[in-house]
């Protein structure tokens, strides 16, 4: 079994592109007096930052994303545009792989009223 992230990374141009990131899972028992559920390997991570943008910013002009990190959408709904034109929306549950540290970015606009919060999940080297 799979688990697909969608990933904003680098196009080899310096601009940004959706890719997918593929996790694979395997049967396993994760813990005593459960039966064994697919889990996969564990992905290196140091830390956790919850970040709440503010009503009053909507829109947020092309910025590479600050490290290498998982974002897991908590409240609200954010769409994000890469540099090739795609658009993809995140809703609360949804999780994304922002890979795109060293290039011109990806647009970031909220497109739920009221403050919208996401987990960043930075990941190790």
């Amino acid at each position: 079994m799979l688990v697909r992230v969608p990933k904003v990374t680098n196009d080899g141009s310096g601009g940004t592109r959706f890719d997918e990131l593929d996790v694979p899972q395997t049967e396993t028992p994760n813990t005593q007096n459960v039966p064994s559920l697919l889990v996969s390997t564990a992905i290196a991570a140091s830390g956790a930052v919850f970040v709440t943008v503010p009503v009053e910013v909507r829109q947020m002009q092309p910025h590479p994303a600050p490290r290498r990190q998982f974002v897991v959408v908590l409240d609200g709904e954010f769409e994000i545009g890469t540099t090739d034109g795609r658009k993809r929306s995140l809703t609360p549950g949804m999780i994304a792989l922002m890979d795109d540290v060293e290039t011109r970015g990806h647009t970031t606009t909220v497109r739920s009223t009221g403050p919208a919060t996401f987990l960043a999940i930075p990941l190790e080297d």
